[in-house]
């Protein structure tokens, strides 16, 4: 069962053990899978209604960004004929990415090709370029499935900063195994065995047992001190996310 309300805006860490249903409710989310009982709202109207208009307002981060042997440009404009890239919207993603100062010191800028598979590219730009590329089309929700799972602590120190600088300037769905990537978030929703059994900032989770076993079991993190509610209403875009099921997930966006 799932009650959930996002408010636009909002960065929502998902967290929880393998299984718990952390992926089903994202799916839920986007459109990919329908409940099976209750309804999914974005501002207010059945999601069915508006399914591919809403697909289109959402930006994806997996764990493994796929990357032409092409320039950096058209790597973050995917999709895109060359003709038709607006530069300003490539340079406008590469800043909220956080990667201006990596782009000044390529010996072409964002003409430098990146290697087949992106060979010439860390890691953490990897995934910077494949956050930068979900910002080019301007969504109205950005989800990162795992984003930085895959990543060393020093890299994904990096690219967490590079989704903490979105707070507040874009809609937040982040699913995360590692506690240390989602500690910042607005609220976290802490889930197992598909229901959602806690709701709240990290701090306030401490208090629930199942959640603080996880933090033990987890590499240490600085304590950082967090506000927040256990619970929230709200809206999500005016984009709010809203959630709400009986025997079954079931989400609602306003």
């Amino acid at each position: 069962d799932v009650s959930l309300t996002i408010h636009r805006g909002e960065s929502i860490g998902i967290v929880g053990p393998t299984g718990a249903g952390k992926t089903t409710l994202v799916d839920l989310v986007v459109g990919l899978l329908e409940p099976c009982s209750g309804r999914i709202l974005i501002d207010g109207k059945h999601l069915k209604d508006q399914l591919s208009a809403w697909k289109y307002s959402i930006g994806y981060v997996p764990q493994s960004i796929f990357l032409l042997d092409d320039s950096l440009k058209r790597n973050i404009a995917l999709g895109i004929d060359y003709d038709e890239i607006d530069e300003d919207r490539v340079r406008a993603a590469v800043h909220l990415a956080q990667l201006d100062s990596f782009v000044a010191g390529l010996p072409h800028g964002l003409d430098t090709p990146v290697g087949e598979h992106g060979c010439r590219l860390s890691g953490g730009e990897r995934q910077r370029v494949g956050i930068a590329r979900a910002l080019y089309h301007e969504p109205l929700l950005l989800v990162f499935d795992e984003a930085t799972s895959a990543l060393d602590h020093f890299t994904e120190t990096a690219v967490s900063a590079a989704i903490e600088a979105l707070h507040g300037k874009k809609t937040l769905l982040v699913v995360a195994h590692r506690l240390s990537s989602v500690r910042r978030c607005d609220r976290l929703i802490f889930m197992s065995h598909g229901r959602i059994i806690g709701c709240g900032s990290y701090d306030l989770l401490r208090a629930h047992p199942e959640f603080e076993r996880m933090v033990q079991e987890s590499a240490p993190i600085n304590s950082v001190s967090a506000s927040g509610k256990t619970r929230a209403e709200g809206d999500l875009s005016n984009h709010d996310v809203h959630s709400v099921a009986d025997g079954a997930d079931r989400m609602t966006e306003r």
